[in-house]
């Protein structure tokens, strides 16, 4: 089962630079399903990156994300919309990722690294779990 209780981190990211979204998974179990939601903010994105070192993940999308839209990665449905509308078309697992799964955050702190080339928020969200 999992948490009643969301757990969400977020962070602003600026035009060419990295956030850390620093993940304290509560629960004694992997989470496969956490939700990262991407909010262009004052600028175009075109290019997003995030890395998960310990876990294995890199993956990237690539595409327009105008000031004011939000690009949505489901890690457990394994869908990516922006404003809603499919995106995936934009998404890649890049070389380095040899995690199973998109995100899987281990029990404990999990330093998620968000990379873009413009400005806005990374929110990262998910439900602790337990067997």
């Amino acid at each position: 089962w999992r948490s009643s209780t969301q757990t969400s981190v977020s962070g602003n990211m600026v035009s060419g630079g990295s956030v850390a979204l620093t993940a304290n998974n509560s629960g004694p179990e992997t989470v496969e399903d956490a939700v990262l939601t991407i909010t262009a903010a004052g600028g175009t994105i075109t290019s997003v990156t995030v890395v998960l070192t310990a876990a294995g993940v890199s993956f990237a999308w690539t595409g327009t994300l105008a000031s004011g839209s939000s690009l949505v990665i489901d890690c457990g449905a394994k869908t990516v919309r922006r404003d809603g509308v499919d995106a995936y078309g934009g998404f890649a697992l890049n070389a380095a990722h040899t995690a199973r799964t998109w995100l899987p955050l281990a029990p404990g702190l999990n330093p998620v690294i968000v990379l873009s080339n413009g400005p806005g928020t990374a929110v990262l969200t998910f439900y602790p779990q337990y067997l």
